[in-house]
């Protein structure tokens, strides 16, 4: 493979990366261990089948598009404008979710000592700099997801070998299934294994087999650190935090490793969705860039600044409902195009029943 392509590869791996996962460890310790896993591995093994058919679906079609596109060519405009909003609902919701916990990692690092308000502003700023250049955008992720996943790594491995004490993970063992936290691990989950968004973006860089291959692949990576995390969080924590490192037993230098590591994750996820939600408003709806760029960076702010700032509350509505929904439109696409099978309608049904708990739950905390 011509080298040049290789920055874009790196998108797909800081993508999917986001702040989500930091929940997972939070999710894990409210139900039983076997359950958890369980379902874990179903929803991240399912969501790389969706990462895999879209790509399936973008390179045979001719014409360039975000999903909203691709929604109008086989599904028709009624589809699209819905899908528009669920897609442009759920990537600022997840921008709202990684100025959350990014301001949990600044306050670890400096010890509350700024302004949680001013901290958003930088990092929108400072941070967002890359999604004005397309160059500066995958040199960007090519530098810090290579660092990210080399500090993961670090922190996991250092993580499980000072732990001494594995009892913990057989007490989850024995927890009792708590139904009602099923439907938040599922929406976690789903949201830490989503990054179909910058696959239209590979396109134009890749051929139809290095595109295949480097979707699987780059799906399975994250799946494979998640599951070390989990575990060494677990075993390393006296009370589990939202973010995953606040409730850790760690000494000063580990801390900060964690935060920066935090950082990283949420840097990456952050600019590349926000490059697909630009695009979006770019190339599906006409919007001039400046227009889209101001869209994209301030209502996440705005929202922020308002008082919406429940980090697990945001990820698993993000993740239970509008992602959920958007698998589901892809796997219709999919369905149209090439047919269905037996994947197809296990998946299907399983977001649907995400999608109903989720706007059922969402009723009742507004009752």
């Amino acid at each position: 493979m011509n080298m040049k392509k290789v920055p874009i590869l790196y998108s797909l791996i800081g993508t999917i990366i986001g702040a989500s996962f930091f929940t997972l460890p939070y999710v894990f310790d409210k139900q039983n261990l076997i359950l958890a896993s369980s379902l874990f591995l179903l929803i991240s093994l399912l969501s790389m089948y969706t990462n895999y058919i879209y790509s399936k679906i973008i390179i045979n079609t001719h014409s360039q598009h975000q999903l909203p596109g691709y929604t109008e060519i086989y599904l028709g405009r009624k589809y699209k404008m819905l899908v528009s909003v669920m897609t442009l609902l759920g990537a600022l919701g997840s921008n709202l979710a990684y100025i959350i916990i990014i301001i949990s990692f600044f306050n670890t690092i400096f010890q509350n000592q700024f302004n949680e308000k001013l901290i958003a502003l930088i990092f929108v700023i400072l941070f967002g700099l890359p999604i004005f250049s397309r160059n500066l955008f995958n040199k960007s992720e090519r530098y810090l997801t290579s660092l990210l996943i080399i500090l993961l790594l670090s922190l996991t491995a250092i993580l499980l070998w000072q732990t001494n004490n594995y009892s913990s993970l057989i007490i989850l063992t024995s927890n009792k299934i708590q139904p009602f936290t099923i439907p938040l691990l599922l929406g976690v989950t789903l949201a830490a294994n989503t990054g179909f968004g910058i696959l239209p973006e590979l396109k134009k860089t890749l051929s139809y087999s290095n595109l295949k291959l480097t979707t699987i692949i780059n799906s399975l990576i994250p799946i494979i650190l998640y599951i070390g995390f989990i575990i060494a969080v677990l075993l390393n924590s006296h009370t589990v935090s939202e973010n995953g490192l606040s409730g850790l037993v760690l000494s000063n230098p580990l801390i900060v490793l964690g935060a920066l590591v935090g950082i990283l994750a949420v840097t990456t996820s952050y600019q590349s969705l926000s490059v697909v939600s630009i695009d979006t408003l770019v190339e599906d709806f006409n919007c001039s860039r400046l227009i889209s760029i101001l869209i994209v960076i301030f209502i996440p702010l705005a929202l922020f600044a308002v008082g919406v700032n429940q980090l697990v509350l945001v990820i698993g509505t993000v993740g239970g409902l509008f992602t959920a929904f958007l698998h589901l439109i892809i796997h219709l696409i999919y369905k149209i195009k090439f047919g269905h099978n037996f994947i197809f309608e296990l998946f299907s049904y399983i977001l649907a029943i995400m999608i109903i708990i989720e706007i059922i739950r969402l009723v009742f905390k507004m009752l």
